[in-house]
């Protein structure tokens, strides 16, 4: 059975993580979403005529957007904390606290029985001087969840805009989206200059 100051510091765990997805999705999606309207911006002021380059440049972006994921996503997503560093980090919140809340947890994660775990009397009185301590704390406020926050404010902004552009620009979205999908197909532009004689 999980110990109530151990399902404590869990929750800080599993809203840590929650967040540090949040953050990475964010930023992925918000370097895909400009990716692709940069590509469809040059495409629409460009005009190439030669579906080779329109595949070439959706190859490249293909492959840009999965080193992006790769980047943001993969490498610098949640990385998985154990419930000792998660308590290290709450004492970094609240140094009343000294190394007390981390020692009663790798105290608790030991075996009672355990014969290299030294005292049991010492670690269940190191485990209820840390419950005692940690009764009128409140764990979730050593969650900083600023950077996140404003990581989903960006992407709602970036979003909204470029929702806006594509409402605006119904026609010419569309035209950008499918040369940028579909490059092998012949979708042309409109002709910006008739030639009259």
């Amino acid at each position: 059975m999980i110990h109530p100051l151990q399902q404590r510091v869990i929750l800080v765990e599993r809203r840590v993580r929650r967040l540090a997805w949040f953050y990475a999705w964010g930023r992925f999606t918000i370097a895909s979403l400009l990716v692709i309207f940069a590509t469809c911006l040059a495409d629409y002021l460009v005009r190439s005529h030669d579906p080779g380059i329109r595949i070439i440049s959706s190859l490249l972006i293909l492959g840009l957007l999965i080193w992006l994921f790769r980047r943001l996503v993969l490498v610098s997503g949640p990385n998985r904390l154990s419930l000792v560093q998660v308590s290290q980090r709450i004492e970094r919140r609240f140094p009343q606290l000294g190394e007390r809340l981390s020692s009663a947890i790798a105290f608790l994660a030991q075996g009672e029985k355990d014969a290299f775990a030294g005292s049991a009397d010492l670690r269940r009185t190191v485990v209820a001087e840390a419950e005692s301590l940690t009764t009128d704390l409140d764990f979730q406020q050593a969650v900083n969840a600023r950077q996140p926050r404003r990581v989903v404010q960006i992407l709602l902004v970036a979003a909204i805009s470029l929702l806006a552009i594509a409402a605006i620009f119904s026609t010419a979205s569309r035209i950008a989206l499918a040369r940028l999908l579909l490059p092998w197909q012949d979708r042309e532009w409109p002709a910006r200059h008739a030639l009259a004689f």
